[in-house]
């Protein structure tokens, strides 16, 4: 059997890569400006109407993409209302419990 790829840590062991990376930044550019020669300004207008046409139609993966790039995807927002009168009865007996088991120190 070949040797083992991590160590007990669960890191790789020295000698060992981790995978094959990414690709070249070379051939990363190359595949980019490809693509921008590609993509004619008509052709990216003729796509984008597309996608509207299909978001009006319903297209719900339309409508998303659509909103994400025209409006930015929405913050996540936390509601933060907590009932403090709870919190605090609960946080006060969990503390007088605390201290009375040691004494009262």
């Amino acid at each position: 059997m070949s040797k083992a790829l991590r160590g007990p840590d669960g890191k790789f062991v020295k000698g060992t890569c981790g995978g094959p990376g990414r690709k070249p930044k070379a051939q990363e550019l190359a595949y980019l400006d490809h693509f921008k020669k590609a993509v004619t300004p008509a052709s990216f207008e003729k796509a984008s109407r597309k996608l509207l046409a299909l978001a009006l139609d319903g297209d719900v993966n339309a409508i998303r993409l659509l909103f994400a790039y025209a409006l930015g995807n929405p913050v996540q927002r936390i509601d933060a209302a907590v009932d403090t009168r709870s919190l605090s009865v609960e946080l006060t007996a969990a503390l007088e419990a605390a201290y009375s088991d040691d004494g009262g120190d």
